[in-house]
This record gives structure tokens, sequence and C-alpha cells, in this order.
């Protein structure tokens, strides 16, 4: 289990989560966008679902818990966020890559 401390506090999520929603913020951030993304959390014990502002102003932490509590199952939300920061990363911003004059806007 992490902890994942934001600006709205702290919510306890599944170690997998935790990494790929960084890793998703951090892609965001590269391509100058953001997006939502809905995690299964746990607040005094009980199952609950944080909604995450994630991308350029993202304000995220991550720390191992103590907590001994049933991790929550993201699976799904994980897999979603792995492909999107691939495509993002294998974006030709992400890269670094100089558009042609005329793909440019403006």
């Amino acid at each position: 289990m992490r902890e994942l401390h934001f600006s709205g506090g702290v919510a306890l999520v599944d170690d997998e989560a935790a990494v790929a929603l960084l890793e998703y913020a951090s892609a965001l951030a590269r391509a100058d966008t953001s997006t939502t993304v809905d995690l299964v959390t746990v607040e005094s014990g009980e199952p609950a679902t944080t909604t995450f502002l994630v991308g350029p102003a993202s304000d995220l932490v991550a720390t191992q818990s103590t907590s001994w509590i049933d991790p929550p199952d993201n699976s799904a939300t994980v897999v979603f966020m792995r492909e999107q920061t691939k495509k993002l990363n294998d974006s030709p911003a992400a890269r670094g890559v100089e558009h042609p004059p005329h793909e440019r806007n403006g």
C-alpha cells in the first residue's frame, strides 16, 4: 500500500496504482495536458473513489504505507494509465521532435 499525498489530503492506494498514476502524471506534464483519474482508495478503513487531477500542475507524492488494510483493486485503471502513458511517451512531443513547418499551428 502507498499513501498518495495531494493538495486535498492523503489517500491509501495499491502500489501499482500509485506508481502508474505518478508515471501518467509525468507523461501528461511533458505533453502539456491534463486529465482526471478515478482510483479506488481506502478512507477510514472503507473503500472510496478519489478523483485525481493529473498533468503539468500535479503535486503528487507517494510514500510507503504501514497500513495492514487490504489494498483496493485498481487493475483496470492501472492498465489504462499504462497504455496512455506509453502513447504519450511515444508521441513526437515527448521525444522532443520538432514538427515540420506545415504541421505547426499559426
